[in-house]
């Protein structure tokens, strides 16, 4: 169901199912990640679609 969150309304829980494991491990080397709702939910995804790593470019105040 679309929602101003997720316009497409896809289940990205399935499609990450859906895509299967990367070839080779992700690396996310310019993420912003801002608030602990947002680094739970980024964890999740990380797990989902294989991102092994990330260097955030939040600030060391807000980490």
């Amino acid at each position: 169901m679309p929602s101003d969150a997720n316009l497409t309304g896809l289940d990205y829980r399935a499609e990450a199912a859906r895509l299967g494991a990367p070839a080779t491990p992700i690396i996310d080397v310019h993420t912003h990640i801002n608030g602990g709702r947002a680094a739970a939910v980024y964890r999740e995804v990380c797990d989902l679609y294989g991102v092994e790593r990330c260097y955030s470019m939040s600030q060391r105040g807000q980490a």
